[in-house]
């Protein structure tokens, strides 16, 4: 169950069984017993071990350096110590790139030799921002580190801001960036037939070309945007009174919209819109309604959009009116009586389930005698034939379930499919006296037809007696002679 302030609940998913073995207690190492290492742990792992590892120009592909740890505190700089390299050895004697099987593949060549096989690029030898080695501008080559602290900085020729490279007009991908060409940096003048504005860029390759000619073709093939599919109550503009930024009018819950009392509804001046999944069905077109056999009970109701045997669910909670209202008037003309329909929750007002609901428990009231002495010779008749026919065993009837006595729903006749409900301001509740009157009306011209009917039936035997007679006077003369 779920209400209009809480959250449906939704049962959680089962618990799953077990396994029939009991688990293993957790082991509680000891303080002063000997740590067991693993088995997984106790096997040297190898380099080759790893899937993957990064390559750089000083290490080969599978290689994992080993580096010293770092100590902290002390002097920000280490002295140099020139010794020679030693290979790195295992503790068994083996040396760290011994697999055991013997190298029956051509030798890997040096990084520094070449370049290299792998698929991973090696890193340049300098980075992206710093000058290559050499060129027609480039400053002296940079000196080894000090001993104590960072080199000092190096400007170099033509430069216009410290620490920036030299002139480079056609800087390669892991290049320095562009710089200023010599005659525009401080200290030089302006060159001889040269313009003021620097010289020109270097005419466009045959790619850049084709790039900016295909580059207009693609902005223009771009695809549309997806169209959204809206409702068409939301698909008009402002002058429309609907925007399709806007909240549903007949949106479900609270919160959207005031709940007026039936007095305030013609004091404000508010025009009540019933939802269209209860209004009556255009002949235009077909849209989303309700069918019911109102001699049923509201659970029988179904919704054209679901399949057959799907009870009417979606659109329940949705307000039967907007502004909404906490209670309506229903009447018909083929039931005498006004069927008020009151809403469950004043904060939230009438719903379309609550007022199929309030429809179905109406019609499965029973009525009195005073009821369908009240109605014409006619409606009797009809009242009667339907009494018996809604408690047969013919298709589409309740049947025996309805029991003796005559009830609401057998005053709606063969009418007895739900239509919708429309908003009818002409008509309006009668007053007590108002209601005798309109009764008293009613029987008198009930008993003028069954008078005039009853006139009709005397003169048609009168008629009747006097044509016997006159055959039998005509059949005795006619012996006579």
């Amino acid at each position: 169950m779920s209400s209009h302030h809480g959250t449906p609940f939704i049962p959680p998913l089962n618990t799953p069984q077990g396994s029939p073995h009991p688990p293993h207690p957790p082991v509680i190492p000891s303080p002063g017993g000997t740590t067991i290492v693993p088995p997984w742990g106790q096997a040297a792992v190898h380099s080759s071990s790893y899937p993957a590892y990064p390559t750089t120009p000083y290490t080969t592909p599978g290689y994992i350096p080993n580096l010293p740890p770092v100590t902290p505190g002390g002097p920000h700089y280490s002295q140099a110590v020139l010794s020679t390299p030693q290979p790195q050895v295992l503790p068994n004697g083996f040396s760290a790139d011994y697999t055991g099987y013997p190298n029956l593949g051509p030798p890997r060549p040096s990084p520094m030799a070449g370049p290299s096989l792998s698929l991973h690029p090696p890193a340049p030898m300098y980075g992206p921002t710093s000058a290559p080695p050499g060129g027609g501008w480039g400053g002296p080559p940079r000196g080894p580190y000090p001993p104590f602290g960072p080199p000092p900085p190096q400007q170099p020729p033509h430069s216009a801001f410290p620490g920036y490279g030299a002139y480079t007009p056609h800087s390669g991908q892991w290049g320095p960036p562009p710089q200023l060409p010599p005659h525009m940096t401080p200290g030089y003048g302006m060159p001889m037939n040269l313009d003021p504005w620097g010289p020109p860029p270097p005419a466009p390759t045959w790619v850049q070309q084709a790039q900016a000619q295909a580059q207009p073709q693609a902005m223009y093939s771009q695809p549309p945007a997806p169209h959204m599919n809206l409702p068409q109550h939301l698909m008009g503009g402002r002058t429309s009174g609907y925007v399709g930024d806007r909240v549903d009018p007949f949106t479900a819950g609270p919160s959207y919209g005031p709940v007026l009392e039936p007095f305030l509804v013609r004091v404000v001046g508010a025009h009540l819109k019933v939802n269209p999944l209860i209004e009556p069905l255009p002949e235009s077109g077909d849209r989303p309604h309700l069918k019911w056999n109102m001699l049923f009970q509201s659970n029988h109701c179904q919704r054209s959009t679901d399949p057959g045997h799907v009870s009417w669910a979606n659109g329940r909670d949705e307000p039967a009116t907007f502004p909404r209202v906490t209670a309506v008037n229903i009447v018909s003309q083929t039931v005498p009586w006004v069927m008020r329909l009151q809403a469950r929750d004043p904060n939230v007002g009438l719903t379309c389930g609550e007022l199929i609901d309030g429809l179905s428990d109406e019609f499965q009231k029973l009525t009195s005698q005073a009821d369908y002495e009240a109605l014409s010779t006619t409606r009797r008749r009809e009242v009667g034939e339907a009494y018996r026919h809604n408690r047969s065993r013919s298709i589409g009837t309740p049947g025996g379930r309805l029991g003796e006595g005559l009830r609401r729903l057998d005053f709606l006749g063969r009418d007895s499919v739900f239509g919708g409900i429309v908003n009818d301001e002409r008509l309006y509740m009668l007053t007590e006296e108002e209601h005798n009157n309109h009764e008293s009306r009613e029987r008198a011209a009930s008993q003028a037809r069954e008078r005039a009917s009853s006139r009709g039936s005397q003169a048609a035997d009168e008629r009747e007696r006097r044509r016997a007679t006159v055959e039998t006077v005509t059949t005795d003369s006619g012996e006579e002679e």
